[in-house]
């Protein structure tokens, strides 16, 4: 039996503005810490490698004039991919991306965010029997306003494709959930973002 996970954390560019700007960020790009335990292709009759990453970037919430964060976030994380190998592989591969969500209260501005690229590629390990699916999730460009600004972002390519893993036989399914462009207001503006295409195509393992 061999485990090898390897998680994936990238928390940068987010902020909280009273009367002034809270951050900003000019490039978030490969700001992840990487954390791996193991071989994830290591020869062995069970591999359980899964990949599992997580990108929180460009939030803020600011008030009385304040801006919370200006980032930009693309290219935060790379690709993830679980471990390949095993005659019997589960190794999943698992995105999350928080992104360009904010609050503005009393004129203030939550976030403005560059957020497209934000997380690559998912695929799911391969193996002789592969139940390695890809689930990604992407949350974007939801914002909250009372006289102020929630968010502007721009959601588009948050993520890139999910593949899972290849087997014969495989049950490595791909699982995406994304919210995006949702907002309330309240003599304000919630949410202003481009969410065309956040999530890439997704392709079940052959």
């Amino acid at each position: 039996m061999n485990v090898g996970p390897k998680i994936q954390v990238g928390v940068c560019g987010n902020g909280l503005g009273l009367l002034g700007q809270g951050t900003s960020t000019q490039s978030c790009q490969g700001k992840s810490t990487d954390v791996a335990v193991g071989d994830a292709n290591a020869p062995a009759l069970l591999n359980v490698s899964p990949d599992i990453q997580v990108g929180v970037c460009g939030n803020g919430a600011g008030a009385l004039g304040g801006v919370g964060t200006a980032s930009d976030c693309t290219g935060q994380q790379g690709d993830v991919s679980g471990g390949n190998g095993g005659l019997l592989n589960i190794s999943p591969a698992v995105q999350l991306g928080v992104c360009g969500n904010g609050a503005g209260i009393l004129r203030g501005l939550g976030t403005t965010s560059e957020c497209e690229g934000q997380q690559g590629e998912a695929t799911g390990g391969a193996g002789a029997l592969a139940v390695s699916p890809a689930v990604q999730a992407a949350v974007c460009g939801n914002g909250v306003a009372v006289l102020g600004i929630g968010t502007l972002a721009d959601c588009s390519e948050q993520q890139g494709d999910g593949s899972g893993g290849p087997g014969a036989p495989a049950v490595s399914p791909v699982v995406q959930a994304a919210l995006c462009g949702n907002g309330a207001g309240v003599a304000g503006i919630g949410t202003l973002a481009d969410c065309s295409e956040q999530q890439g195509d997704g392709s079940g393992g052959p």
